[in-house]
Order: structure tokens, then C-alpha cells, then sequence
């Protein structure tokens, strides 16, 4: 369509494609890395993002002419920065893995070297969620605000304090075992470009096109991670 065409031949500065499921973003988004490419840009400079790797793989197998455009999820994509710095770490799943405990094995260990216990705040699924909440709301330490809520309460202050203490002690067992979760990638890539100018400054010019898909579905750390990159 015109639409299409329009957001697919943009050149320069940003541009912003709002439009339902179905109507052929990620074409856009494919057709836009050939057009730039055709007026001269390196393919190794153009960067696609997308939300999952099925994803990533359909945005690949529409320009398969094209050799080195990097075409990865954020998660992978901080997980390398990560790995630049941190060296290798095993990824914490929800799933069981011989070789690797789940976060529910982590979160577990939290509670007892914390003394809390999991049934006041609701099952360790919702546990679990709540320190996904927390890390994605950005008020993680070092990230943000220190309170998980500002609140005149003692009741509730006590247990937004118990809950910060469950969540750095959750921390501090993955950091001790040398694992990682898909979030805390996140993070840790957000507190290395922050910190490190000379990794800021690497990383930020690896590339001189972003495209991600789905962007709406970006929670604030990840488009905080993406600030940072470009």
C-alpha cells in the first residue's frame, strides 16, 4: 500500500508504524532493510529487533539476499553485552533442566535465607510476578527509586521492606551461582551502559539503523536499554 511504501523508503530520523495485527508491519520492516541497503547502507549496520525468536527467524527469512543485518531479540542482544562483560552465565528458566535450576528454586532458597514466608504474599507464582513487576516497573536499585511504594502504613512499608529484601537476596543467589534470568539480562545491559562509557560508546555504535517489531510491547526497561543503544 502507499502506507506502506511510505514508512518502507523513510530515510532519515525516526519514524513510528501504528497499525493492527495482520497488516504487514514486519513486511514493512523487511522491505525498509532492502530500500536502505539498496541507497548504500552496510547491511552489518542495520539492527532488527524483534519481541520473540520466531519472530526474529520470520523477519530473517524475508531478506535472505542480505548477509550480516543482525536480526535478534533484546533479550539476546543483552545477554551479549552481558557476556562481554560478566563473562558466561547459565539462564535461569521456569522450566526444570538437569544442569540449571528454575527461578522457583532460586526464589525458594531466597525465602529461607530471608525468613519469608512465601504464603503471606501469596503463592511463589505470584511471588515470581511480583519481582517481575518490580524490575520492569524500573525502581530496582541503582535503576530508580529504592521503595517499591511510598506509603504512611507500617503495616505495608514493613512489607514493601521484606519484599526488597527477598528481591536482593534473590539477586545475590544468581550473582553467587554465576546464573542469570531473562529480566536481570536486562538490567545488568542497562547498569553496563550506564557505568561504562567505553562499552557505552562501543555498543552504541555498532550500529547505525534500529528497527523493532512490536514495540508497544516493550516494558519501560527495555525501551530504557534501547535509549541507551542509540
Amino acid at each position: 500500500t502507499e502506507a506502506q511504501k511510505k514508512a518502507a523508503k523513510h530515510w532519515n530520523g525516526p519514524v513510528l508504524v501504528v497499525a493492527p495485527a495482520g497488516s504487514g508491519k514486519t513486511k514493512v520492516v523487511a522491505e525498509r532493510i532492502k530500500y536502505l541497503v539498496s541507497r548504500g547502507a552496510l547491511p552489518e549496520r542495520i539492527c532488527a529487533i524483534s519481541y520473540t525468536n520466531a519472530a526474529v527467524g520470520e523477519i530473517a527469512d524475508r531478506i535472505p539476499e542480505l548477509d550480516g543485518v543482525e536480526t535478534t531479540t533484546l533479550h539476546s542482544l543483552a545477554s551479549r553485552i552481558c557476556k562481554e562483560h560478566y563473562g558466561e552465565r547459565s539462564v535461569v528458566q521456569n522450566v526444570k533442566s538437569p544442569r540449571v535450576p528454575t527461578r522457583s528454586d532460586i526464589l525458594r532458597q531466597a525465602c529461607a535465607e530471608t525468613r519469608v514466608i512465601p504464603g503471606r504474599f501469596g503463592q511463589q507464582r505470584a511471588l515470581l510476578d511480583a519481582i517481575e513487576h518490580y524490575r520492569n516497573s524500573l525502581v530496582v536499585p541503582n535503576l530508580g527509586e529504592t521503595v517499591l511504594v511510598e506509603t504512611k502504613d507500617s503495616t505495608e512499608s514493613q512489607q514493601n521492606q521484606t519484599f526488597l529484601s527477598l528481591h536482593a537476596k534473590y539477586e545475590e543467589i544468581l550473582k553467587n551461582k554465576n546464573l542469570i534470568d531473562f529480566d536481570g539480562m536486562v538490567l545488568d545491559a542497562i547498569r553496563i551502559l550506564q557505568r561504562d562509557q567505553q562499552a557505552r560508546m562501543i555498543w552504541s555504535r555498532k550500529f547505525d539503523y534500529w528497527m523493532v517489531d512490536e514495540f508497544q510491547d516493550l516494558a519501560p526497561p527495555k525501551v530504557m536499554l534501547l535509549r541507551l543503544l542509540v
